[in-house]
């Protein structure tokens, strides 16, 4: 891989990085501004509203990070090779 390729994936990388952090930060947001009405439907102590808050963040770190593995192992299609002249076999490599 040359220098050109590495260098544009590093700013694929950080792009995704900066996304899933936004998407983490609004989720967190949605969840404070719900805040008063969970004490106003429940009745919830601020002890239960910060066992919420926490089992909430812990399950979607949780499911973010079996979801960036899984998408990281997800195998890629295979490549076929050109036909050959002549009437060759095509070979997966």
């Amino acid at each position: 891989m040359d220098a050109a390729a590495v260098y544009q994936r590093r700013w694929w990388a950080l792009a995704v990085m900066c996304i899933s952090l936004l998407v983490i930060t609004l989720d967190n947001t949605i969840l404070n501004v719900a805040l008063p009405a969970l004490i106003r439907d429940t009745h919830a102590s601020t002890s239960q509203l910060q066992w919420v808050i926490d089992g909430y963040t812990l399950v979607f770190a949780g499911l973010l990070l079996t979801t960036g593995a899984a998408v990281t192992d997800a195998p890629e299609p295979k490549k076929r090779a050109p036909a050959m002249p002549g009437g060759g076999d095509d070979y997966d490599y």
